[in-house]
């Protein structure tokens, strides 16, 4: 009997995640008027973000303005939620890729081939290299 019961509850574990969504190999690229995030999900509940604010620190372009790392997120048949400690209640509305409650970032899919890490880099110079070029001194 405590076999069977055993072989019951790992099958049921086993059939739970097998219909959950996994969303690994998917990419979004955001933007928000000067504001820029990219999201790459690596494996199950765990996703890559780059989060570029010009506005983040107390000045334009501070050290605070390029944040990355990997956290976790849950999917919801709506929603994707993102659990990061700063992120309160951030989520990725599936049916329209918007960010919410955010200040309204937009998303779009990215191919696979695309390397996410070196399109925010390049954003992220391109927008160094125009506060360098207005430098006087």
């Amino acid at each position: 009997m405590k076999k069977l019961l055993g072989i019951i509850v790992l099958g049921l574990l086993w059939c739970n995640l097998s219909l959950a969504d996994d969303l690994k190999g998917k990419k979004l690229f955001c933007t928000n008027t000067g504001k820029y995030m990219s999201f790459e999900f690596k494996f199950f509940s765990r996703v890559k973000f780059i989060d570029i604010d010009p506005w983040a620190g107390d000045n334009y372009m501070d050290k605070e303005s390029y944040d990355s790392g990997t956290i976790k997120y849950e999917v919801e048949p709506g929603r994707i939620l993102l659990k990061y400690k700063n992120w309160r209640g951030l989520y990725i509305d599936r049916k329209t890729l918007k960010i919410h409650p955010s200040t309204s970032y937009s998303c779009e899919l990215v191919p696979e081939h695309i390397d996410l890490d070196k399109k925010m880099k390049n954003i992220y110079n391109n927008l160094v290299k125009s506060i360098d070029s207005e430098n006087k001194i």
